[in-house]
């Protein structure tokens, strides 16, 4: 038996990118997600972090309209899928990335943190009042 499972809880890097699938009216959402370690260094006494950026790839439907309505870069996300690695070719050169996806059927994204408080929902013309549009 194996679990191919990752857990992540930190911040959008950037505004997702939500592009329409060719030959399909599928969409997929993309984003980069920052998880930051925080620790005290022993011999020094100063504090250190260290961040990890992540590439998550979201193909359920209903998550990736969540997506394009309430995440923006800065904002507080939990995310769970499977790590998965793929190779593509760019400029002549092949070239390999590891991503978190969430599928068509497994995986979630779950908003952090208080709504009212994501003050860039607001200046992406979001309205004031993001209580009545969250899902949850």
């Amino acid at each position: 038996m194996s679990i191919n499972r990752a857990i992540l809880l930190g911040s959008v890097g950037r505004a997702p990118d939500i592009r329409v699938i060719p030959n399909s009216s599928d969409r997929v959402a993309t984003f980069s997600l920052a998880t930051t370690d925080r620790w005290r260094d022993r011999t020094t006494g100063e504090q250190r972090q260290a961040t990890e950026w992540h590439q998550v790839v979201c193909h359920n439907q209903a998550t990736v309209n969540l997506i394009a309505e309430h995440v923006f870069k800065g904002s507080k996300v939990a995310v769970e899928g499977k790590i998965k690695t793929r190779e593509y070719e760019k400029d002549g050169i092949k070239r390999r990335t590891t991503e978190i996806v969430i599928g068509r059927f497994d995986g979630s994204l779950t908003l952090e943190g208080d709504p009212k408080a994501r003050g860039d929902a607001t200046t992406a013309g979001q309205g004031a009042d993001l209580d009545d549009s969250i899902p949850y």
